[in-house]
């Protein structure tokens, strides 16, 4: 329902051999919120992960869609996530997406 919020949770994990710092996020629309104080500024052990909160609160009815950033110590672009939300149901993918790196890595 329109103007009701729904949670759901991305995981963002350390898969390289060092620690991953999480520096900040992006989200590039207005129906959903992020808590991303579990994570940013944080060091993930390798094998380890960290949880971000998202809140999904639609202002009208309908399909809505979303990229969350993940802004990390990994060398290339950020990670992102895409995010869909239906009515009152918040959605992160089942897919998997990682950045290759010798040394240490981000997956979802």
């Amino acid at each position: 329902p329109v103007h009701t919020t729904t949670t759901c949770v991305v995981a963002v994990r350390s898969v390289g051999a060092s620690a991953l710092r999480v520096s900040g996020i992006e989200l590039d629309s207005k129906d959903f919120a992020v808590d991303a104080s579990a994570c940013v500024g944080q060091d993930v052990a390798p094998g380890r992960r960290c949880t971000l909160v998202v809140r999904f609160t639609p202002t009208w009815s309908g399909d809505r869609v979303a990229d969350l950033t993940v802004h990390h110590n990994v060398p290339g672009p950020a990670a992102f996530v895409e995010l869909t939300g239906r009515g009152g149901s918040c959605f992160a993918p089942a897919r998997r997406s990682q950045l290759r790196n010798a040394r240490s890595g981000i997956a979802r």
